[in-house]
């Protein structure tokens, strides 16, 4: 375990499984993870001791993870082809959780997973980024 599974670990992330690729599956990959019935969590996908995604889901983790698998998005299929290429180049990359209790918390699970993104900055979450396609930037704010 390096360094940054250590640190996410210490905030009260939980390891649950990870992902693998798969020929039977619409989106290449498929997933082995412990079982969950927390349905307010934020997950996190790591790789090379890189937290590389921050999502939150309302459903459980088994749920979120299914669509990724069978890509129902447009979103998903963008991540579940960064997971796929990862997985291509041998990296292992890991599922974790922090589940969430809105009685213990003054924020929403919306803002949790906002101040964790900006806490750690995930390359893979792009939402608010400024997107460059062929030198131009779109979508920088002000």
């Amino acid at each position: 375990m390096g360094g940054l599974e250590r640190d996410i670990i210490k905030i009260g992330f939980v390891e649950m499984g990870q992902w693998f690729l798969s020929k039977t599956c619409k989106s290449g990959i498929d997933y082995h993870i412990r079982d969950s019935e927390e349905k307010l969590l934020i997950y996190a996908f790591t790789s090379a001791d890189m937290l590389r995604y921050i999502g939150k889901s309302t459903i459980t983790l088994k749920g979120r993870m299914d669509e990724y698998k069978g890509i129902t998005e447009k979103h998903e299929k963008r991540l579940a082809d960064l997971i796929k290429g990862e997985l291509g180049n041998g990296k292992v990359v890991k599922i974790f959780i922090l589940p969430f209790n809105p009685s213990d918390s003054n924020v929403s699970l919306s803002e949790k997973e906002d101040s964790l993104i900006k806490k750690f900055d995930p390359p893979w979450n792009i939402q608010g980024k400024p997107i460059s396609i062929a030198g131009v930037t779109a979508g920088k704010k002000p």
